[in-house]
């Protein structure tokens, strides 16, 4: 799955889209682009199974989908936990680099810095979704 796919599921999720459809313009903003490119990739991420896509209402998250995006947004709490609690990065600054991360990242790697990380840090408030 490439970053740009990645992205959008992870987007789509955080608005909602695994309880109801998520229209072009709302993911659109997010992305700050122009909508006939988020119908283009609706219609793409449609094909590859990711989401349910309804022309002129959005889209909605496939189980498959669904899996797929928290993954994503998994790995990217663990890189902002990882930056901002252990390398004193701001939130801002913690965000931005593990939007990057996010995509590049194997399991095995991941699983090791979630180990760093929970070695380092307690805080209760990580623990059931580091883990």
């Amino acid at each position: 799955m490439n970053r740009s796919v990645e992205d959008y599921i992870k987007i789509i999720l955080t608005l909602g889209g695994d309880k109801r459809y998520v229209g072009t313009v709302e993911v659109a903003k997010q992305l700050g682009i122009k909508a006939p490119s988020v119908t283009q990739m609706f219609k793409k991420l449609n094909e590859l199974g990711l989401v349910t896509y309804k022309p002129r209402i959005g889209v909605k998250l496939s189980d498959k989908g669904f899996h797929e995006a928290v993954k994503v947004l998994r790995k990217n709490l663990i890189f902002k936990v990882f930056l901002a609690e252990v390398l004193g990065l701001s939130d801002d600054e913690a965000e931005k680099e593990a939007c990057k991360l996010e995509h590049v990242v194997t399991d095995e790697v991941l699983e090791r810095l979630l180990e760093f990380i929970s070695s380092r840090t307690k805080r209760p408030r990580y623990e059931k979704v580091l883990l």
